[in-house]
């Protein structure tokens, strides 16, 4: 993927709406704003993977007033386009110290910008060198196995830090996650307990890319016939364990008849020694 040129000028070719209005609803009565003030927003970040919940921000302010779920806000947001905000009221004032009855409406007026693309063309430079090792481990996987691997794993583990460092890798990732090269490179090896974890492990991981419908295919069979072998592992284990007799004890304690022959009596020793 071809990392983008001069876009600095160019609009998000994803925008729906040139402007949205957001009517909030704030109950804590303490918070106050003025018109045309900045509003900012932020994904609520819910482990590695970036919610639709968008925690909304006053000017500089480090709390944030209100939680909202916002599916196209959260969609620019994971773009990496600026959001330009501000507010379109201001809040009630309390005249002659009256305390205000009921919530607040905070009124905000959101402009989509320009893709930022200092943010964006680091994931796409990432993007292309995990592409390139993972090139790389399929071509070493029939000559030399482990190194294969380890630039497999490399590159299952590069592809983690990245979502875990940037919410808009979930957007900007093409290379796909490896997974049925490295479970099928590790199912061949003998590796069974790792290349079920392998798969066990990416389920859990929330691949918004997904994988190739043949590449889903062949990860689901591999997990089925890895739970299957893995269990029959066990069960011989398991019969092994079983089958093995204990230690008992005339195995381990000689016959008393055996010792006193084997072991000359203390008095005739010492008789012996005495007369000779």
């Amino acid at each position: 993927m071809e990392t983008p040129g001069n876009y600095s000028k160019t609009k998000d070719p994803l925008r729906i709406r040139d402007r949205i209005y957001l009517n909030l609803t704030i109950s804590d009565l303490t918070i106050s704003w003025r018109k045309h003030q900045s509003v900012r927003f932020r994904c609520y970040q819910d482990g590695s993977q970036p919610a639709d919940d968008i925690d909304v921000y006053l000017a500089d302010s480090t709390r944030p007033v209100i939680r909202i779920a916002h599916n196209l806000l959260a969609r620019y947001l994971h773009t990496g386009t600026d959001l330009v905000a501000e507010t379109i009221n201001r809040s009630p004032r309390n005249l002659f110290q009256r305390q205000p009855v009921g919530p607040h409406i905070l009124r905000v007026c959101v402009e989509p910008g320009e893709l930022d693309w200092s943010k964006i063309n680091p994931i796409i430079q990432r993007n292309n060198d995990i592409a390139l090792k993972v090139e790389e481990a399929s071509y070493f996987a029939g000559s030399d196995p482990q190194k294969a691997l380890a630039m497999y794993e490399d590159a299952v583990n590069d592809i983690y830090d990245l979502h875990f460092e940037s919410p808009l890798a979930s957007y900007w990732r093409r290379v796909q996650f490896p997974v049925n090269e490295l479970s099928e490179l590790l199912e061949k090896m003998g590796a069974w307990e790792a290349a079920y974890k392998t798969i066990v492990t990416y389920e859990a991981f929330d691949d918004q890319l997904g994988l190739l419908a043949i590449d889903q295919l062949a990860v689901d069979d591999r997990r089925r016939r890895l739970e299957r072998l893995l269990q029959t592992r066990r069960q011989e284990t398991e019969a092994d364990n079983t089958i093995r007799p204990e230690p008992s004890t005339h195995d381990t304690i000689t016959d008393e008849k055996e010792m006193k022959g084997s072991i000359p009596a203390l008095n005739s020793t010492l008789k012996r020694r005495a007369f000779s």
